[in-house]
């Protein structure tokens, strides 16, 4: 089966990995390929599934770093700390501010990126947000 689809959506219909094209395909019974449809249009062939992989692992890594961006800024924004100490915290595991609201100096410390004065920052744009939470 070929199945043609809008240019922006040929991530969505592969799939992570290609798990949506490889469940239709499983589900179905038939080979499912899958061209855009400016492929359809010019007379190209048909993605080969290094193409498709390649394609969808682009897209994997644009929307985590969308992603990435948008936590950073979050987390500057609601702490008032640096984009580095964002990151860093990020790179932790602390996907938005509200995920530091209980963490401790010692866990801090445990982040090697983190300088006393980022942890500082850290700990001082925590508080405020407390503060703020608790006078609304």
């Amino acid at each position: 089966m070929e199945v043609i689809v809008p240019d922006d959506q040929l991530s969505l219909a592969i799939g992570k990995k290609g798990q949506n094209v490889r469940l239709a395909a499983k589900l179905t019974g038939w080979k499912i390929d899958i061209r855009t449809e400016s492929e359809s249009k010019g007379g190209k062939e048909k993605l080969s599934p290094d193409e498709v992989l390649k394609i969808e692992m682009q897209a994997v890594g644009e929307r985590e770093a969308r992603e990435k961006a948008a936590a950073i800024a979050e987390i500057c924004a609601s702490l008032g700390v640096s984009e580095e100490t964002a990151a860093a915290l990020i790179g932790a595991g602390f996907s938005h501010s509200e995920s530091l609201s209980e963490i401790t100096r010692e866990e801090l410390e445990q982040i090697e990126e983190l300088d006393e004065q980022a942890i500082n920052s850290v700990l001082a744009g925590v508080e405020a947000a407390r503060s703020e939470k608790g006078n609304a």
